[in-house]
C-alpha cells in the first residue's frame, strides 16, 4: 500500500512537470510530446515489472538492496550519514568506504548509481515502483531538453522527425524509464545539446548552469560518453560560429576552438585515464576479455581481446559500426526483447539504403557539414558507436549502452531522410 500511495504522489508530480514542459511547445508540436510523457511513466513501473519477474536478477536488484540500507542508515542519524551518503554519490573519497569497503569501497559509476538509488530509497521510503516513475520522468525531462535544442537548429525538418529521433525511440524510452545509468546519461546529454545550441546562438558562456549539471550526470554515470560529447560540442560550435563570423577573424575561432577541443580531451584523459587515447585500446580489450569469459544466450565475439593498441583495435571498426548499428539482424533474434531491438534498426538500415539510393556519399556529408547539429549527431554516433561496438559482447547488454546515442543516430537517419533541404 506504502509503495501503491508514494508512487501515485510521484505520478502526479512528473506529470505536472511534463504538462509543463510541454505547454511550453508550440500547439502543433504538443501531441507528440504528451505522447512521450505518457509511455515514460507507464513504462517506468512496466520496467521493473520486468525486471523482478522476467530478469528477476539484475543489477537494478543489487542497487535496491545496497540503497536500502543507504537509507535506513540516513533515517536512523541523518546528519552522520546524509553528508557521507552524497560523498559516495559524487565519489569523494568518504566513511563508507573505510567503514563499509566489502559494500560500499571504490570510487566509481556503480558508487554514483547505488548512492542515487539510496537517495530515492530515502526520499520514497522505499518505493520501488515510485522511484522507476520518478527516473522515467527525469528521463523525459531530459529528453525535451534535446528536443528543443534540435528543433531551435533544424528549422528544416519536419518536427514530427525531430520528436520521434528526441522523444519516441522504443528502446531509448524503454532503457531510460528506469534505474539505471543510462537513464542518467540520456538526462544529461539532453542537458548538455539544450547548452551546445544555446552556446552556439550567444556564446559559450551562455546558460553555464545547463553544462554544469549536464556534465556532472555524465560525468557520475557514464564517464567516457565526454569523450564523444567534447568532440561533438566543438564540431557543432565550430560550424555554427564559423558561419556566423567575418572572414578576417574566422582563422583565429576556428584556431581558438580547435585548441578547446583538444585541451578538452586532454583534460578528460588525465581525469579518465583509463578512456584516453593512450589506454582505451587496453581497457577496450580487458571488456572484450571479460564479456567472453560471460555465458549468455545472446553473446556474439567481436575484436581481438589479444590487441590492447588503439590502432590494434581500430581495425575491428567496420564490424564495430555494423554491430551497434544494425544487429542484431533479424535471424538472430533469440528472444521478445531481442525481436524488438532487431526491428529497431531493421527499420532504420531500410531508410539507410533508401537515402544512398537517393543521394551520393558526398551529397549526405555536404549535408551534414551544413548542419551543425547533424555534425554533432553525426560525430557524436562514430565515436560512441565505435566505443560501444567494440566493447560490448552481448546483444542484451549492446541494446542498453547504445542507447545514449540512439537518439543522435536516429535524428541523423530522418533528418536526412527528409527531402526538403537540411539547413540549418
Amino acid at each position: 500500500m506504502n509503495d501503491l500511495i508514494v508512487s501515485v504522489v510521484v505520478i502526479a508530480v512528473m506529470a505536472s512537470l511534463g504538462l509543463h514542459l510541454v505547454r511550453r511547445l508550440p500547439a502543433e508540436e504538443r501531441p507528440l510530446a504528451l505522447l512521450s510523457l505518457v509511455v515514460h511513466l507507464v513504462t517506468g513501473p512496466l520496467l521493473l515489472v520486468i525486471m523482478d519477474y522476467v530478469f528477476v536478477s539484475s543489477d537494478v536488484h543489487a542497487y535496491f538492496d545496497s540503497g536500502s540500507t543507504l537509507a535506513r542508515m540516513m533515517r536512523a542519524d541523518f546528519p552522520r550519514w546524509a553528508p557521507e551518503v552524497l560523498k559516495y554519490t559524487l565519489q569523494i573519497e568518504n566513511d563508507l568506504g573505510v567503514l563499509f569497503p566489502e559494500e560500499f569501497g571504490g570510487l566509481y559509476a556503480t558508487t554514483s548509481m547505488t548512492g542515487a538509488t539510496g537517495w530515492m530509497m530515502f526520499l520514497l521510503n522505499d518505493a520501488q515502483y515510485a522511484s522507476f516513475i520518478l527516473m522515467a520522468g527525469l528521463a523525459f525531462a531530459g529528453k525535451m531538453a534535446g528536443y528543443q535544442a534540435v528543433r531551435l537548429a533544424l528549422p528544416g525538418v519536419n518536427f514530427r522527425r525531430v520528436a520521434l529521433a528526441m522523444l519516441l525511440v522504443p528502446s531509448v524510452v524503454f532503457w531510460s524509464s528506469g534505474v539505471v545509468k543510462e537513464s542518467f546519461a540520456v538526462t544529461g546529454l539532453g542537458v548538455l545539446m539544450l547548452w551546445v545550441a544555446r552556446a552556439s546562438k550567444s556564446g559559450v558562456f551562455a546558460a553555464l548552469h545547463w553544462l554544469a549539471l549536464g556534465l556532472l550526470l555524465v560525468r557520475l554515470f557514464k564517464p567516457y560518453l565526454l569523450f564523444p560529447f567534447a568532440l561533438s560540442a566543438g564540431v557543432w560550435l565550430l560550424i555554427g560560429r564559423t558561419r556566423a563570423t567575418s572572414a578576417a577573424v574566422k582563422p583565429i575561432y576556428v584556431l581558438a576552438l580547435i585548441a578547446v577541443m583538444i585541451g578538452a580531451i586532454a583534460a578528460l584523459s588525465v581525469m579518465f585515464p583509463e578512456f584516453s587515447p593512450n589506454k582505451i585500446g587496453e581497457s577496450t580489450a580487458q571488456l572484450q576479455y571479460y564479456g567472453r569469459q560471460t555465458e549468455g544466450g545472446s553473446n556474439y565475439n567481436l575484436g581481438n581481446a589479444e590487441a590492447t593498441t588503439l590502432g590494434g583495435q581500430l581495425a575491428f571498426a567496420p564490424v564495430a559500426f555494423v554491430t551497434v548499428l544494425f544487429r542484431p539482424f533479424l535471424f538472430e533474434v533469440r528472444n521478445f526483447t531481442m525481436l524488438i531491438a532487431s526491428a529497431e534498426v531493421t527499420v532504420l538500415m531500410v531508410l539507410l539504403v533508401q537515402l544512398f539510393r537517393r543521394e551520393s556519399l558526398s551529397q549526405v556529408l555536404s549535408a551534414i557539414r551544413r548542419s551543425p547539429p547533424l555534425a554533432y549527431c553525426f560525430v557524436f554516433t562514430v565515436v560512441a558507436g565505435l566505443a560501444i561496438g567494440l566493447a560490448t559482447s552481448n546483444f542484451g547488454t549492446l541494446s542498453r549502452y547504445r542507447i545514449p546515442m540512439m537518439q543522435y543516430y536516429v535524428l541523423l537517419v530522418l533528418a536526412l531522410t527528409e527531402r526538403r533541404a537540411v539547413v540549418a
